[in-house]
């Protein structure tokens, strides 16, 4: 049986609005646990909280308002690499074919 590799980073938001950011997450029976940084996020634009680094987290699922997990695109970065000299090509065309193809 092949076990599935944890997402990293995980964000996860708390009920009492704690964002705690685990690296490599694992559930354990009722509790998240990780290596990570627990930050205190306050709500103003002007004020990102503070954070601290913590090496062992855990939390139980209970408190857990929220998850997120980044996405990573192999697909993405391909078609940026292919369209921006694509573009480049058709903007040389049409600049050559406007001064008299």
């Amino acid at each position: 049986m092949e076990v599935a590799e944890p997402p990293s980073p995980v964000r996860v938001g708390l009920t009492d609005g704690t964002l705690l950011v685990f690296e490599d997450p694992v559930v354990r029976r009722d509790s998240i646990v990780g290596l990570g940084e627990r930050c205190r996020i306050s709500g103003d634009v002007d004020d990102p909280g503070v954070c601290r680094e913590i090496p062992s987290l855990s939390v139980s699922l209970a408190e857990v308002q929220s998850v997120e997990v980044r996405e990573t695109s192999v697909l993405r970065p391909v078609v940026g690499i292919l369209l921006v000299p694509a573009a480049l090509i058709a903007a040389l065309a049409v600049a050559y074919c406007a001064s008299g193809c």
